[in-house]
């Protein structure tokens, strides 16, 4: 049997986790209600054994409700749940008839169960404490139970505790649990189970290793019972905390890297953004968090009034590459490349972009082209005619000169050799000619060139490597 417990509870995650938590025990079923009106409906209907409750609610706070159900003549537990620094709203609550208050936080499901422990034979009902009831509820459990003496020795085991170890029960009652840890964590093993003497609970993850040697993770629960007996309760989450370590290995391997990650809502509202990102603009994560993405890319496309169409686009294409503009806090702008991805999650739906700062490439790049425009101005200055030929011998670039005296355009040289032009020169000289530069410097000599009407042109070249 399991104790059936309402929490009355309006944050939005909290109660969830604290759910999942309490109910790891195999002993509790949480029912969640997000207010106190709720709560009293859900009360009208189903059968509830102990009733915890945030004070700090809308409509109506935890006292308030806590008043209501005694007026009423309601006789079940409960458990005031309070923020730090709420020491008289504690005190008024017992007085009302509370049994017990817990500070709200992180270890609230862990402050839940040592409230219930005080109220009970520590967490574990009593209406399973009959020999024949709990030795079901122990036999047929999906998580590993062990009970253990005061020394850490195993007294009885169930049928689950010898799956996740890969021991036989025979086994395992021989053994101490620290033969079951690694030697790296016995230190730690021995504390949390002085904390179990000291305290009587204790809730965490802890590493263990099964019989074929293999590393496994555990969420242990453990309830001192007496003196000399204390019960554990074990869930393998070994899977799930890989997972959780690739995530936060993804988590810390993109906020600290050197490109601008920022992941932004349909609205265009920044949602969030890595080191990065924040490095990049100039600006905290927090500031970023408060502006929309046009406050920091000026393009006019990328307007408030366009974000719509924008949006409509990402999404129907699934993701756009561009380069743009984005102003920094100091009010300097950058050049970027940005690629954005349309992302949904869980009915969510976000626009994630990869963000690069190109600044120094662009200017590198208008570099290049002024230099190579004064370059071609040079070129087109000289009388001589001045032909550009790649690797593979075809014309990349021919001055002003070439397209005056032969009479061919610019496009209609483009992809010609020499030897389309050059009378005197076939393919396999013009790549000996080449050659021969390409190791010896310069290489003279005198031809004919046919110009675009038939003419003959008598030239004299001169070729050097470039």
């Amino acid at each position: 049997m399991t104790e059936r417990i309402l929490l009355v509870h309006d944050d939005p995650e909290l109660p969830t986790i604290t759910k999942r938590q309490l109910e790891r025990m195999g002993l509790f079923e949480v029912i969640l209600a997000h207010s106190a009106i709720e709560a009293l409906d859900i009360l009208e209907r189903e059968k509830m054994d102990v009733i915890i409750c945030d004070y700090q609610m809308t409509e109506m706070d935890g006292i308030e409700f806590l008043r209501r159900l005694k007026q009423a003549g309601d006789e079940r537990p409960f458990i005031l749940v309070t923020g730090e620094g709420q020491d008289d709203i504690a005190a008024e609550a017992i007085n009302l008839g509370a049994a017990r208050h817990v500070q709200n936080g992180s270890e609230l499901a862990e402050d839940i169960i040592s409230a219930m422990d005080s109220m009970s034979l520590h967490g574990v009902p009593k209406t399973i404490l009959k020999e024949s009831e709990f030795r079901s509820y122990f036999d047929n459990n999906p998580l590993g139970i062990f009970l253990a003496d005061e020394h850490g020795n195993y007294v009885d085991v169930n049928p689950a505790a010898t799956r996740i170890t890969g021991y036989g029960r025979d086994e395992l009652l021989s053994m101490n649990m620290l033969d079951l840890i690694l030697e790296e964590g016995r230190t730690a093993s021995m504390e949390r189970f002085g904390r179990l003497l000291e305290t009587g609970s204790f809730q965490e993850e802890a590493s263990f290793t099964t019989k074929y040697g293999e590393r496994r993770w555990w969420w242990i629960n453990a309830v001192k019972l007496s003196g000399n007996r204390f019960l554990a309760f074990t869930e393998d989450i070994t899977e799930r905390k890989e997972m959780e370590n690739l995530l936060q290995l993804m988590r810390f391997s993109m906020d600290n890297s050197s490109v601008g990650l920022y992941w932004v809502s349909p609205e265009g509202h920044f949602l969030n953004a890595n080191k990065g990102a924040c490095e990049m603009l100039g600006y905290s994560r927090e500031e970023l968090l408060e502006m929309d993405i046009w406050g920091v890319d000026p393009c006019p496309e990328h307007a408030q009034n366009e974000r719509e169409n924008r949006w409509n686009l990402l999404r129907q294409g699934g993701g756009l590459n561009f380069r743009s503009v984005h102003r920094k806090k100091d009010g300097t702008q950058i050049d970027v490349d940005v690629s954005t991805r349309y992302l949904e999650l869980n009915g969510v739906e976000y626009e994630f972009s990869f963000v690069l700062d190109i600044t120094d490439r662009v200017v590198a790049e208008r570099r290049v082209r002024e230099n190579i425009k004064l370059y071609m101005d040079i070129l087109n200055s000289m009388g001589d005619m001045v032909l550009i030929i790649d690797e593979n011998g075809h014309f990349t670039e021919v001055n002003d000169a070439v397209v005056r005296i032969l009479g061919f355009s610019r496009d209609e040289l483009a992809g010609l050799t020499p030897s389309d032009i050059d009378l005197l020169a076939d393919e396999r000289l013009v790549r000996e000619r080449m050659k021969k530069t390409f190791e010896g410097g310069e290489l003279a000599f005198d031809s004919v060139h046919l110009t675009k009407d038939g003419r003959r042109v008598d030239t004299s070249v001169t070729t050097t490597p470039f």
